[in-house]
């Protein structure tokens, strides 16, 4: 079982965002899937030719394209994982005519083939630490797949809970794993794999409804994913060892996911309105925030999602445009106050509108004097407006 459990959250509420759109490798769509701690960006869009899917990294200046194991003879590539040197991988059309786990080294693509022990010569990776070690799932899909733990050439095989599946999805820079196996009645449980110790392979519960899946853990161990509360829908959760399995909540719609946790112990994912619509959350000290409440300045997209968070803030998400297309956004926190934070509470709200007006008129140098030209006039009111914070 996991031993050591540290809880640290120095931020107790989401600061600014400024949102950059990353482009796409296309004129297409393109999504965001893992994030590093230098704020480098892995993702998976329309491929150029417009057929099929390719997959991309943002190396913090332009998208670099990665191509399928099959290139330049068609097929498709789907990133998952990143580290901390930019490595990538995912899984692509094979040579074979398999799919198979890759590993792109920032130069060129790696076949990782399939397990000797795979049901059907078929691989995917889906997340890599700085180490070196690769987690996936190989076999026969829809079932019979089981999840694995690759360092240098061995390939651990991840058991089930008495099911036919197993899928691992996400490591730290301990080598613990997380993911998801079936029991005998076909449920997803979540499971832990200490320092990559199967033998202590642990079912992390769930939140009521019999089902969870594990899809992230930060090198303090602390978990997050997603868990069923009842037999249709599901929450976003964090765990740990002391706590057990906390549910994150919604926006008062019916489901939430979680993907990814920084060493802070912020969690990112997707929660549901009333109405159906889903927003990028972030997750701070038991408050849920929708990430569109702290874009400045307002943008004409809507962040529905986020996979990535690092231990200095950045966040990876997908933002998406009024006519449907997608793209890849990086959040990046921006300084403690904006100049629309009139009075530095954190918040641009009615406070700060009172004191523009208050201040009407000419008034170099002063606070109130938003867009620092010297006279306090509608172009602040509108200013403040605009970054109005929830």
């Amino acid at each position: 079982m996991f031993t050591s459990i540290i809880i640290a959250t120095l931020m107790t509420t989401p600061s600014p965002f400024d949102a950059i759109d990353l482009g796409c490798i296309s004129d297409g769509n393109c999504y965001v899937t893992a994030m590093n701690e230098s704020g480098q960006v892995a993702g998976i869009g329309d491929a150029p030719n417009g057929f099929g899917q390719h997959s991309f990294i943002w190396d913090g200046n332009q998208l670099v394209h990665i191509v399928p194991l099959t290139y330049p003879n068609g097929g498709y590539v789907w990133a998952f994982g990143m580290n901390d040197y930019a490595d990538v991988v995912g899984y692509s059309s094979a040579p074979n005519g398999q799919f198979h786990a890759f590993h792109w080294d920032g130069e060129q693509m790696n076949d990782l083939g399939a397990p000797a022990w795979a049901a059907v010569n078929y691989s995917q990776a889906k997340d890599i630490n700085n180490n070196g070690w690769i987690v996936g799932l190989a076999g026969g899909v829809p079932f019979d797949l089981r999840g694995f733990i690759k360092h240098d050439e061995v390939w651990d095989e991840i058991p089930t809970f008495g099911g036919d599946e197993s899928q691992a999805f996400a490591i730290n820079e301990l080598n613990d794993v997380v993911g998801m196996a079936r029991n005998p009645e076909g449920k997803i449980r979540a499971f832990g794999i200490p320092a990559g110790n199967i033998a202590q392979m642990t079912d992390l519960g769930d939140l009521g409804g019999g089902a969870a899946q594990a899809r992230a853990i930060n090198n303090n161990r602390i978990v997050a994913g997603f868990s069923k509360v009842d037999d249709t829908y599901w929450h976003a959760f964090a765990y740990t060892l002391k706590s057990g399995m906390t549910d994150l909540g919604t926006f008062g719609g019916d489901e939430s996911r979680a993907y990814a946790i920084n060493d802070l112990g912020h969690i990112v994912g997707q929660a549901q309105y009333p109405d159906g619509t889903m927003h990028g959350f972030l997750w701070i000290d038991g408050e849920l925030y929708d990430l569109n409440n702290f874009i400045v300045p307002d943008i004409d997209v809507t962040i529905t999602n986020a996979k990535g968070i690092n231990n200095e803030g950045h966040i990876s998400a997908l933002g998406e445009y009024p006519d449907g297309s997608r793209r890849p956004y990086l959040l990046t926190p921006m300084d403690e106050t904006i100049p629309e934070d009139v009075n530095n509470d954190g918040f641009v709200n009615v406070s700060d509108l009172l004191a523009v007006v208050g201040n009407w008129g000419e008034c170099p140098a002063c606070p109130e004097d938003v867009n620092n030209d010297g006279i306090v006039n509608v172009q602040d009111v509108l200013a403040v407006i605009s970054a109005w914070s929830n």
